[in-house]
């Protein structure tokens, strides 16, 4: 009688003598055969062979190299190429979404002291959101504020309408733009999974040489600096945090005031169709107005795409 096989075991045969027919095993789900001049024995030599190339194997897979950062240019050139892709595309999906709106006001320990709360559902007519409010402060509308949201909506409509696409498509903006980025340093950091997606992390700050500064937003321009998160493969601006590096003031000598404190969050987040959108959008903002001390901050939350 042949030896039972036991579970788990690799067999080659032998030669012997003899014939017997093929049996069933009742430890194992195949015939074992039986013949002439065979019969089973363990393959011991196999058994290391493979032993030996199973450790083998996986060490080469773990030592795989990642591949190669891409330069803070290079990466910076395809956000730059697809922002302005997107701003002139006019044949993208319409989009809708509810935003809330949250603008809270903080004493000087960071309490809060007046909230005022809107809700309001976005729309995109040929590419541009118009915001139609819809709630104040978690209640609806009444008849007379109803009507002023009829009204600025139709205006908005007929300014579209009025309008050549092709000409409103080559004359929307990007969000981001050559003048933006080439106020800044960039320096690529890493990588990183965000929402299951693979980053490439950027730190940026200020460039020694700035345009003169004419206007209040190009002196908080100059004075920014923070981080950004850039999806690898869509070339898209995930994640954003900005910060203040030093105050300044308003007017002359400063009699209108100054801002002490600049910090942003921006997430966004890709949706089905390849499209990317805000999801939240945090802004702290500190300063003087005049003799009184402010702080705001502010928050949007979209959410309810469509």
């Amino acid at each position: 009688m042949l030896p039972r096989p036991r579970r788990g075991k690799v067999l080659f045969f032998e030669p012997t003598r003899g014939h017997a027919p093929a049996v069933r095993h009742p430890d194992v789900d195949v015939e074992i055969p039986r013949h002439r001049g065979c019969r089973p024995r363990l393959g011991t030599t196999f058994l290391l062979t493979l032993w030996l190339a199973v450790p083998a194997a996986g060490q080469a897979g773990a030592e795989r190299p990642e591949p190669a950062l891409p330069t803070a240019s290079a990466l910076m050139a395809r956000v730059l190429e697809r922002s302005a892709r997107v701003a002139r595309n006019t044949n993208a999906a319409p989009h809708t979404c509810l935003k809330r709106a949250l603008v809270e006001e903080l004493d000087g320990k960071g309490r809060v002291v007046k909230t005022t709360e809107k809700t309001y559902r976005v729309q995109c007519v040929q590419g541009i959101p118009f915001s139609r409010l819809i709630k104040v402060g978690g209640r609806e509308l009444s008849p007379a504020e109803l009507r002023k949201q009829d009204l600025r909506e139709q205006a908005f409509l007929k300014k579209i309408a009025a309008r050549d696409p092709d000409t409103m498509a080559r004359g929307k903006e990007a969000w981001v733009t050559r003048e933006l980025v080439d106020r800044y340093e960039f320096k690529v950091q890493g990588r990183e999974p965000f929402e299951n997606r693979m980053m490439v992390v950027l730190e940026f700050v200020p460039r020694a040489s700035q345009p003169a500064a004419h206007k209040p937003q190009d002196r908080i321009l100059e004075r920014l600096t923070g981080r950004l998160w850039v999806d690898e493969a869509d070339a898209e601006v995930a994640r954003l945090e900005v910060r203040l590096l030093e105050a300044f003031s308003l007017g002359w000598l400063g009699l209108v005031g100054s801002v002490k404190q600049c910090d942003l969050l921006l997430l966004r987040q890709r949706l089905a169709d390849g499209c990317w959108v805000n999801r939240r959008q945090t802004l702290v903002l500190g300063g003087r107005k005049l003799t009184s001390a402010l702080r705001y901050r502010t928050t949007e939350d979209s959410s309810g795409w469509l």
